[in-house]
């Protein structure tokens, strides 16, 4: 008789155990929708920063709404030092050494390299020559800031440059005979909030299906990609688009492409991060 109690017993526990795995909780959904929600609710401006999300997640983000920026001739013109934009003295040497006072890896003194004269005389390859430039003339001098990170990009009219300052990326808009037709401009006077205050590493790109200019540099506070869209194909009179997309991670070294379906953008944030920002 105790025996058939607690086989009775037992056999009510084991059926609740059951139910206890199989019955989902209230707000509970299986994990692939789960997932699916979590995308489409997730947001570009919306992401913690201490956020690392599941590894190979795919989502789209919320409509991310842009700014208003006036033209570049409307915003205030960067003033690099004075001093700096100019040549450089090649003879000038800050060390105090010279190149004969540095030993290289092998032995090898510094100075004139000793194969130099042997490839002076070897015939120049006319048929690998370059072409004479049609123009050349100079960009935005030296800002003291190392690496330059120095792009550029052509359009119908126009040649803008971008290259790093004190306060982030530099811009200049020139004509296609070399001569400036606005800037130089730092990039975050185009921005609001966290792009405000730019960090570098400019990008710019002219974008030949829509006649428009997109520039871009990351943030200096916060872990955001500030993208800046001409409202025109002028990029001297038009205004700009200005969008902030907030990523999980800094995303360094931001590289951009030109799509018809999107702009496509890869960055190193500890591993490789790509996004595709809707056209």
């Amino acid at each position: 008789m105790t025996k058939s109690i607690w086989k009775f017993i037992g056999g009510i526990f084991s059926l609740l155990l059951v139910t206890l795995f199989l019955l989902p909780a209230k707000n509970d959904t299986l994990p692939s929708q789960a997932e699916r929600l979590t995308n489409n609710n997730r947001s570009f401006s919306a992401i913690d920063n201490s956020s690392t999300g599941i590894d190979g997640d795919i989502w789209v983000s919320e409509l991310v709404i842009p700014t208003n920026s006036p033209p570049i001739t409307e915003l205030p013109t960067y003033k690099p030092e004075f001093y700096l934009d100019r040549e450089i003295n090649p003879r000038l040497n800050l060390s105090g050494l010279t190149d004969k006072d540095i030993a290289y890896p092998g032995g090898i003194l510094g100075g004139v390299d000793p194969l130099l004269k042997s490839q002076q005389k070897s015939p120049a390859a006319t048929d690998l020559a370059f072409l004479t430039p049609i123009l050349n003339f100079n960009g935005q001098g030296f800002t003291n800031v190392n690496p330059p990170d120095t792009v550029g990009d052509v359009g119908p009219n126009h040649y803008i440059q971008i290259i790093n300052g004190g306060g982030g990326g530099i811009m200049k808009i020139y004509d296609k005979a070399g001569n400036t037709l606005a800037g130089p401009t730092a990039l975050d006077t185009l921005g609001t909030g966290a792009c405000a205050n730019g960090l570098g590493d400019g990008i710019v790109l002219y974008d030949q299906m829509a006649d428009r200019w997109m520039l871009s540099e990351f943030s200096g506070s916060s872990n955001a990609l500030c993208v800046y869209i001409s409202n025109g194909a002028n990029p001297v009179t038009s205004s700009w688009y200005a969008y902030q997309f907030n990523t999980p991670n800094f995303p360094d070294y931001p590289k951009y492409g030109v799509w018809p379906d999107a702009y496509y953008v890869s960055s190193n944030e500890n591993s490789p991060a790509v996004y595709a920002l809707d056209r």
